[in-house]
């Protein structure tokens, strides 16, 4: 077990796996997807073969070109406005498919769209206007560069990012470091990723620039990672079979916008797209598929028809138009270990990595902000499973409406009895639904800082012999503005930032020499609870 300050820790973790791995044959993928007539969106992002692509963002133009073939046998692809009108509408569109692109890289141009006019396919390109002028608009892609591709990084990084100071010691493997500031490149891209999504474009900009001069090189993209250009995308608007949508200016995250800025992104991405292009823009695409409901309601009252979300799952009969599932599509081939699932259908969506279980029990009054604090996470690749037991208030109320806003993401469970059997067989409730590589727990009146599952995912990839990881937690007294209880941190008794291995704790706990981990800071891993097994009479 690892226990530190995880408001310290400046670690951040890949977000994700895009789709489970399943079969080991692609024609076999293909047949699969024969069996299912269920509407589907598919996302790609680039068709190219990029020297490092730490999100799995590209697929090389033999897979494209050997996805779309086994697709069209498969399923008929449909173009996405006629998709989107049809499951408004509530009517059956058996064995659709959609394919569509987000960002508008070049090389969808130059690798993606001929393979689709080969195949008389049609496609949608939801395009970010500002890139197509400004090549520092795709800001992960200069920041892989410098953090993956440059030769030999210096061994210490010292930078202030939005008025908060980070201190790592560079390595190439920090499986075997001692204190969790010791970072590899790997880990250090994802971390800095995380802390350079939610500023502003020139604060942005600023640390891209600091961490180039720090690494000996400049913060200008690869040529390789162009957008389109503004004649390109006129020309691919005037194509047969391929649409246009807005993906806003400068790919923010919507919902960390004030609401001026939020319409302005909305609004100005599909005007541009529109000059550009001479077309009505009826669709949009959210950056990096993060959206609430005041996201989706600023593009309803833009005059869009539609959006599609990231969510991965099969599109139902009235889904709503602004939440559009969408599967991911990786680099998917035939041969190689590197072969992913092409099984597109209600299981080939990707297991999260991180399943979050909460217990409720009458607790409304604070169940909201509980919630808010798993969805706001800067790490996106989780599961919230809320579990009722037996509230007799409007907290199964308040859950439905987040998973009916969160499909695929939020759920809510309950004991075949609707009784209530206490928070130990609750959790074990939980336990049995969860799907995550990791579990963590959440008090109903207790929330989340945003960065806990991203920093503390990343230290326990780090080591995979690490079983559990937990750090301080704040006893919040001054919310309430209560007359001499001052905040305090909840005590560790041993030393952050340390390893240690069993049963070196568990004697300290048993000598009141250290405290128990408060259950809503420690995350877990799902393959040390199998072990060990449920608990019907002590808490999980």
């Amino acid at each position: 077990m690892l226990p530190g300050d995880c408001r310290r820790a400046r670690f951040q973790a890949m977000s994700g796996v895009t789709v489970r791995q399943a079969l080991s044959k692609l024609l076999r993928r293909g047949r699969l997807l024969a069996g299912y007539n269920r509407p589907l969106v598919l996302m790609y992002h680039r068709v190219g073969e990029p020297r490092v692509d730490p999100w799995e963002l590209s697929v090389s133009p033999q897979n494209f070109a050997r996805q779309i073939e086994i697709l069209t046998k498969a399923r008929d692809i449909v173009p996405l406005q006629w998709l989107a009108q049809r499951l408004r509408d509530g009517k059956p569109a058996r064995n659709a498919a959609a394919v569509t692109f987000d960002d508008g890289y070049a090389d969808v141009v130059q690798n993606a769209v001929p393979v689709m006019l080969r195949m008389n396919a049609p496609v949608t390109v939801f395009v970010t206007t500002h890139a197509l002028s400004d090549p520092s608009v795709f800001w992960w892609d200069i920041l892989s560069r410098i953090t993956l591709e440059t030769p030999a990084l210096p061994e210490r990084l010292a930078i202030q990012i939005a008025g908060r100071n980070y201190d790592w010691l560079v390595t190439e493997d920090a499986t075997r470091a001692k204190s969790n500031l010791v970072i590899s490149r790997t880990a250090l891209h994802f971390g800095l990723h995380a802390l350079l999504k939610p500023l502003r474009v020139h604060e942005r900009r600023r640390a891209l620039q600091q961490l180039a001069r720090w690494a000996g090189t400049d913060a200008s993209p690869r040529r390789c990672d162009r957008a389109m250009t503004h004649s390109e995308l006129r020309h691919l608007a005037d194509t047969d079979g391929v649409s246009i949508g807005a993906h806003t200016c400068t790919h923010p995250s919507l919902p960390l916008l004030k609401r001026d800025s939020l319409e302005r992104e909305i609004s100005a991405s599909r005007q541009q797209c529109e000059e550009i292009t001479g077309r009505r823009v009826a669709g949009f695409a959210y950056p990096f598929g993060d959206f609430d409901d005041s996201t989706a309601e600023a593009v309803r009252s833009a005059g869009m028809d539609y959006a599609v979300t990231t969510l991965p799952r099969e599109a139902g009969l009235r889904v709503d138009p602004f939440r559009l599932p969408r599967v991911t599509v990786a680099d998917w081939g035939e041969r190689g270990s590197g072969a992913r699932s092409f099984a597109m259908a209600d299981h080939a969506c990707r297991e999260p990595r991180v399943t979050a279980i909460i217990v409720v029990f009458n607790g409304e009054r604070y169940l909201r902000e509980a919630i808010d604090s798993v969805v706001g996470q800067s790490f996106t690749d989780w599961e919230l499973l809320v579990v009722d037991d037996g509230s007799t208030d409007r907290s199964s109320v308040i859950v439905r409406d987040y998973a009916q806003r969160l499909p695929g993401k939020v759920r809510l469970l309950s004991h075949p009895d609707k009784g209530n059997h206490g928070i130990s067989a609750s959790r074990n409730r939980g336990l049995a639904e969860a799907r995550g590589a990791y579990v963590a727990f959440l008090d109903a009146d207790d929330t989340w800082l945003p960065e806990k599952l991203s920093e503390q995912v990343c230290i326990m990839e780090s080591d995979p012999a690490l079983g559990l990881i937990y750090g301080r937690t704040l006893i919040w007294h001054s919310w309430a503005k209560l007359a001499g209880r001052a905040d305090y941190y909840y005590p560790l008794g041993v030393e952050p930032n340390a390893r240690y291995d069993p049963p070196v704790l568990l004697e300290l706990l048993l000598q009141n020499q250290a405290q128990t981990p408060t259950t809503c800071n420690a995350l877990m891993r799902s393959s040390l609870l199998a072990t060990l097994g449920d608990s019907r009479t002590a808490s999980a």
